[in-house]
C-alpha cells in the first residue's frame, strides 16, 4: 500500500505533537533509524507501510527533542546562566519595539569575560529594555553587564510555552538592562544580508512612524513590515473583538494579494509584445518569474510561518503551471506543512503555524462547495457572497485553535471582514508597500500613498467596531474545556464533510454526534477530595474540588506590575485546562494584589455562584466589588471565628474569620479547613505571628495534615508555631522562583525539617495536586502536560 504525503505528514506531526508529553530518553534517536532500516530492508512486506509511519513519527519525537535544547557542543553561551553578572560583547542580531516605550535586543554573542578572563561563546541571547534601544541597531557591535537567565515556564496547567517558544528561535538564555544606557556600542559595524534587511525594516518603521498618526503608524507597521511589536493589550482585544487580528498579521492572504497585482501588471506588458506570447503563454512564465520579488517581500516582512506556507505553495503552483501540470491543493498544502516542519520542527506549536494551515484547509474543504451555488448571482453579488463565504469558512475552521490558543471569538468576523478586505487588500497594502518603495528617493507621492494606507486601516477598524457594536456581534473572551474544544473541533470537521457529496455527509452524521458528547460530556465527576496549588509565581491562587465535583478557587494570584495580569496569563487558562466550568464560590483570603489581582479576569469570565471575602468593606477591592455587582454575583461575608460551610458524609468544610477589631490586613486573612475522612487541610492565607496565635487559640475543626504555609514563607508567621501544633505530614507554599524576599525564608524551612514534615514548593515542583486518599494525601505534579 503506497503511503500519501497527507499521512506522511499525519505520522510526523503526531510525533511532535506528542513529544511534550514524554520525558526525553537517550535512546530515542535509535527509533526511527531503527523503523526506517526495518522498512528498508522489507520494503513490500505487509508492515512495511506501518514501518514508515513509525519511521516518520520517531522522526518528529526526535526532532522535536533535539530543537528544545541547546547545542551540546562547548562554548555555547547558555552554560553560563546564573547569578554572577558577566560581561557579554557580541553583535546585535535584531531590534523590535514593545509598548510603552520598551523594546528587545537578540544578540549573537561572541565573548564573555568572567572573573577578568574572556572566552570565547557562540548562541543568542534575548535582553529585555524598559527603554527604546537608543543607537543598538543591527549588525552593530555592543557590550553590556547582565546576569543570563534560562528561560523557565511556571509549569501551569493551560500557559503559554515561553521556553519552547524561544527555543523555536535558538534563544536559550535571556537577559533583562532597564535601559540602554546599559549597553555600550563599539565601533565598527558588521552589515551582512541580514543586518541590512533588519536595519531596512526599521528604516521603514521610522518613515511610517513619521508621517503617521500613533494608532495608524502601530497597525500600518504591523500591516506593511510585519512589525507588531507596538501592538498593546488593548489594541490587540479590539481588534480580535473585531475578528481582524488576521488582517494585521501579514498572512498568504497578503502575500497573495500582491502577487495578483504583480501578475496583473506583467501580463499588462507581457501582452504588448507578439514575440512572447507565440513563445509561452503568460500563465506559464509570469509566475516563476515573479517568484524573486514575491521572496524578497517575504524576507523584508519578516518571513511569518503563513507567508512562508503560502510562498512554499506560490513555488510549487509556478513550477506544475511552467510544466503544464495542475496542482491538487490540499497536496500543496500538505507539501509546504511537510517541508515546514522538516525545516522548523517547533513551527508546529506556533498559533500562527496552526491557525495559518487550518484557515487555508478550511478555504479548500469548505468554500467550493458552497461557491457553486453562486454560479447564478450577478457578479457582483457573487463576489461579495464570496468574500463572505470565504471569511466564514476561514473563522470556522479557526476557530477550535482561536479558542485554544487565545480564548476569544468574534461572530461579526464575516461581516467585518466584508468591509475591511477590500479596504485593506486592495488599498492600504498597495498603497503602503509603494510608499516604502518610493520612500528611499524622498518623492512625495511615498507620503501621500503611506497617508492613504494609514487612512484605509483607520477606516477598516472603524467599520469593524461599527459592526461589532450591534447586539450578539461583539467579540467574547471564553475558557472552554478540553472536552468543549474537542466537541468544537468535530463539529467543524462535520460541517467539512457535509459539504461535499452524499457518501461524506453520510460520514457527517456519526461525527457530528460524537462532536455534541464531547461537548456535553461532564468534566466534574464525583471523587476524592483534591487541592490543586496553581503555580503562579510569588502570589497565590489555590482550586478546591469537593468530593461532589465542585469547585471553589482560592485566591486568584496577581503582580504588583500592572503590565502583568496573571489571571488572564495564568490562572483562568488554567481552570479551563483542568476542566472548570463553574465555581460554586471564589474566596478572597485578603485583598492584597498578589491575592486578588488574578480575580477580575475570573470573576468576568467564569459562572461564579459566590464571592466570599471579609466583613469589611475594605476586605474587597473596589474593581472587583463593581465587577460582581455588574454581574450579578453575590457576595457572602462571615462573622467573626469558625464557622461550617458545607457537610456531608465524609466532607467537613470550615471557614475561619478574624475578629473585626484586628488591623493588618494580613491577619485579616480568611482561613478555610476541610476534611474528607481521615484527612484534613488547613488553607492560612497571608496569617503573621498575630494570626497565627489568633487561629490557633480557637479550636480546630479536626486533625490537620496537609499545611499551606502562610504569607508565601515568611519568617514572621510563627513557622514553629504552626509545626508543634499541627503536627502536619506534608506542607505547600507558593512562591515565585529567584523572589527578591528569599523566601520561604530559612526560619521556616529548619522548622519544617525539625519537624518532619514533607515541604512542596510551587518555584520548584511547579503546579502541585493533592489527593485525599485513605493512606494520606498523594500529591501529583504538573509535569509534561499531565499530572504525575
Amino acid at each position: 500500500m503506497a503511503l500519501g504525503l497527507p499521512i506522511l505528514l499525519a505520522a510526523y506531526a503526531s510525533g511532535l505533537l506528542a513529544a511534550p508529553y514524554l520525558f526525553p530518553a537517550p535512546w530515542f534517536p535509535l527509533l526511527p533509524l531503527l523503523a526506517g532500516g526495518l522498512w528498508l530492508l522489507w520494503p513490500q512486506r505487509r508492515l512495511a507501510p506501518l514501518l514508515l509511519l513509525l519511521c516518520f513519527s520517531c522522526l518528529g519525537l526526535v526532532r522535536y527533542q533535539l530543537q528544545l535544547q541547546p547545542p551540546s557542543t562547548s562554548g555555547h553561551v547558555a552554560a553560563w546562566a546564573g547569578e554572577t553578572p558577566l560581561r557579554i560583547a557580541g553583535r546585535v542580531d535584531r531590534v523590535r519595539s514593545r509598548p510603552e516605550q520598551r523594546s528587545v535586543i537578540d544578540l549573537e554573542a561572541h565573548t564573555l569575560t568572567v572573573a577578568g578572563q574572556s572566552r570565547t561563546v557562540r548562541g543568542k541571547v534575548r535582553i529585555f529594555l524598559d527603554s527604546p534601544p537608543g543607537s543598538a541597531a543591527p549588525g552593530r557591535e555592543v557590550r553590556l553587564w547582565a546576569r543570563l537567565r534560562k528561560p523557565r515556564d511556571f509549569g501551569t496547567p493551560g500557559e503559554f510555552a515561553y521556553r519552547r517558544h524561544l527555543a523555536r528561535e535558538g534563544i536559550f538564555v535571556t537577559a533583562y538592562l532597564p535601559g540602554s544606557e546599559g549597553l555600550a556600542v563599539l565601533a565598527g559595524d558588521r552589515l551582512d544580508l541580514s543586518a541590512t534587511i533588519a536595519r531596512w525594516r526599521l528604516a521603514a518603521a521610522a518613515f511610517i512612524d513619521s508621517n503617521l498618526p500613533a494608532e495608524q503608524g502601530i497597525l500600518a507597521r504591523a500591516l506593511l513590515i510585519g512589525d507588531q511589536g507596538g501592538f498593546s493589550a488593548g489594541l490587540r482585544e479590539r481588534l480580535a473583538d473585531c475578528g481582524l487580528s488576521h488582517l494585521f498579521a501579514i498572512s498568504g492572504m497578503h502575500l497573495g494579494f500582491l502577487a495578483g497585482f504583480l501578475y496583473l501588471a506583467a501580463r499588462a506588458f507581457y501582452r504588448r509584445s507578439r514575440r512572447l506570447l507565440l513563445w509561452a503563454p503568460p500563465r506559464r512564465v509570469l509566475p516563476l518569474a515573479l517568484l524573486p520579488l514575491l521572496g524578497f517581500y517575504l524576507v523584508m516582512s519578516g518571513g511569518a510561518l503563513a507567508t512562508s506556507r503560502a510562498f512554499l505553495i506560490a513555488v510549487g503552483a509556478a513550477l506544475y503551471l511552467a510544466l503544464s501540470r495542475t496542482l491538487a491543493p490540499l497536496r500543496a498544502l500538505a507539501a509546504a506543512a511537510m517541508i515546514l516542519l522538516l525545516l522548523d520542527p517547533l513551527a508546529i506549536f506556533e498559533p500562527g503555524f496552526q491557525l495559518s494551515f487550518a484557515g487555508a484547509a478550511g478555504l479548500l474543504v469548505l468554500l467550493p462547495p458552497w461557491q457553486r451555488r453562486l454560479d447564478s448571482w450577478p457578479r457582483p453579488w457573487r463576489w461579495a457572497a464570496t468574500l463572505f463565504l470565504a471569511s466564514l469558512a476561514a473563522t470556522l475552521a479557526t476557530l477550535p485553535l482561536a479558542l485554544a490558543h487565545f480564548y476569544r471569538f468574534a461572530p461579526v468576523a464575516p461581516l467585518s471582514n466584508l468591509l475591511a478586505v477590500p479596504l485593506i487588500a486592495l488599498v492600504a497594502l498597495p498603497c503602503g508597500l509603494a510608499g516604502l518603495l518610493l520612500a528611499p528617493l524622498a518623492l512625495p507621492p511615498a507620503v501621500w500613498l503611506l497617508k492613504l494606507s494609514g487612512l484605509a486601516t483607520s477606516l477598516g477598524l472603524s467599520a469593524g467596531e461599527a459592526l461589532a457594536g450591534l447586539p450578539w456581534l461583539s467579540g467574547r473572551v471564553w475558557y472552554p474545556t478540553p472536552a468543549t474544544l474537542a466537541g468544537i473541533s468535530l463539529l467543524v470537521v462535520a460541517s467539512g464533510l457535509a459539504a461535499h457529496s452524499r457518501r461524506w455527509r453520510q460520514a457527517s452524521l456519526p461525527v457530528a454526534a460524537a462532536g455534541i458528547l464531547a461537548w456535553s460530556w461532564p468534566v466534574s465527576a464525583p471523587g476524592a477530595l483534591r487541592l490543586t496549588v496553581l503555580s503562579v509565581g510569588q502570589s497565590e491562587a489555590l482550586l478546591l474540588t469537593l468530593p461532589g465535583g465542585e469547585n471553589l478557587l482560592i485566591d486568584g494570584g496577581g503582580s504588583h506590575d500592572p503590565r502583568i495580569d496573571i489571571g488572564k496569563r495564568l490562572v483562568a487558562p488554567a481552570l479551563a485546562r483542568l476542566g472548570v466550568q463553574r465555581l460554586e464560590a471564589v474566596l478572597l483570603t485578603h485583598p492584597h494584589p498578589d491575592h486578588s489581582g488574578g480575580l477580575q479576569e475570573v470573576l468576568a469570565t467564569f459562572p461564579v455562584a459566590e464571592l466570599w471575602a471579609g466583613p469589611g468593606p475594605e476586605d474587597l477591592p473596589a474593581p472587583l466589588a463593581r465587577l460582581a455587582a455588574k454581574r450579578q454575583i453575590p457576595r457572602r461575608q462571615f462573622a467573626p471565628g469558625w464557622q461550617r460551610l458545607a457537610s456531608a458524609p465524609g466532607l467537613e468544610l470550615d471557614l475561619y474569620c478574624p475578629p473585626a477589631e484586628v488591623i493588618s490586613a494580613n491577619d485579616r486573612s480568611l482561613v478555610l479547613y476541610a476534611r474528607q475522612g481521615k484527612r484534613g487541610l488547613l488553607l492560612t492565607g497571608d496569617l503573621a505571628a498575630g494570626g497565627i496565635r489568633r487561629l490557633l487559640a480557637t479550636p480546630l475543626p479536626g486533625p490537620v495534615d496537609l499545611l499551606k504555609i502562610p504569607h508565601h514563607g515568611s519568617r514572621h508567621s510563627a513557622p514553629e508555631l504552626l509545626m508543634q501544633t499541627l503536627h502536619p505530614a506534608q506542607a505547600l507554599v507558593s512562591v515565585g522562583a529567584g523572589n527578591s524576599y528569599g523566601f520561604p525564608d530559612p526560619v521556616v524551612l529548619d522548622a519544617l525539617e525539625r519537624s518532619g514534615t514533607t515541604l512542596w514548593r510551587t518555584d520548584r515542583d511547579g503546579t502541585i495536586r493533592f489527593l485525599a486518599l485513605e493512606d494520606g494525601w498523594q500529591p501529583q505534579r504538573w509535569q509534561r502536560g499531565l499530572f504525575r
